[in-house]
């Protein structure tokens, strides 16, 4: 059993390793290494049945096809993913993607999207009691709402 669990551990840092890689160093130099140690990570905690962890990481490998291969494929990837979640009745997975897909948009500036879409997670993320979760999106939300005020019409003085 020392062993099992020894094992596990192991793979359950090496994972955690992967995914923080990878959601740490996306950069277009680095999307390929990237793609690969989020895709790592997502087959390890597959494997080790930590359904919500292969969720984070499947959110890295749609931020990194998101550089690679264009937003459209991302999105495109996220929703088919969220609509699987949906089916699964897992709710985490689908918040999650929906959480991608905010990051996604995001990245390409596209801030009524993030924030529809991060706020749709965080209300999952909160009816489901995680809060850890339900933080992440609020960063994103934040992170989009300050964007949305450096914009030169959120500057302009009101008249």
């Amino acid at each position: 059993m020392g062993v099992r669990n020894s094992e596990e551990q192991e793979k359950r840092r090496d994972a955690l390793l992967q995914l923080r890689y990878a959601e740490e160093s996306l950069t277009s130099e680095t999307c390929q290494e990237v793609l690969s140690a989020a895709t790592k990570a997502m087959l390890i905690y597959k494997e080790l049945g930590d359904e919500q962890s292969a969720a984070d990481a499947l959110k890295a490998v749609i931020a990194a096809v998101s550089v690679k291969e264009g937003e459209e494929k991302a999105l495109a990837n996220a929703q088919r993913e969220m609509e699987n979640y949906r089916k699964c009745g897992d709710r985490c997975g689908e918040a999650t993607m929906k959480l991608a897909q905010a990051t996604v948009y995001l990245e390409k500036n596209r801030l009524q999207e993030a924030l529809r879409w991060a706020m749709e997670a965080q209300e999952e993320f909160k009816a489901s009691q995680l809060t850890e979760k339900e933080v992440s999106a609020h960063l994103v939300m934040a992170r989009a709402l300050l964007a949305k005020c450096d914009t030169p019409e959120a500057l302009q003085p009101v008249a």
